[in-house]
């Protein structure tokens, strides 16, 4: 998926936000039709590599949806407010190794 390759770009590449922001969208508009705990996977492992780089990836939520932040029922919203101990489980399965 589109979403979880930006994390390594942004890993190798370093700081984008025009990544981050062209990730979101995308997880928007597959979160329609994909799986929804597809898509939180692959957000969480996008706010992982984004912070790895200093990108704080909620400030761009409102670009894509402005309710992101404060619904709780929000993959956003899910995807950013996981435990550090369900964070260091979703990179050992889903994450690219070293992570």
């Amino acid at each position: 998926m589109y979403v979880r390759r930006v994390s390594l770009r942004l890993a190798s590449e370093g700081n984008s936000g025009d990544l981050v922001l062209k990730a979101l969208g995308i997880a928007s508009l597959v979160s329609k039709f994909e799986d929804p705990r597809d898509v939180l996977v692959s957000v969480i492992l996008l706010n992982f590599g984004a912070k790895r780089v200093g990108i704080d990836i909620k400030k761009w939520f409102d670009k894509i949806d402005p309710s992101a932040i404060s619904s709780e029922d929000s993959i956003y919203y899910r995807a950013t407010h996981q435990t550090e101990k369900s964070i260091a489980i979703t990179l050992e399965m889903f994450g690219p190794p070293g992570w």
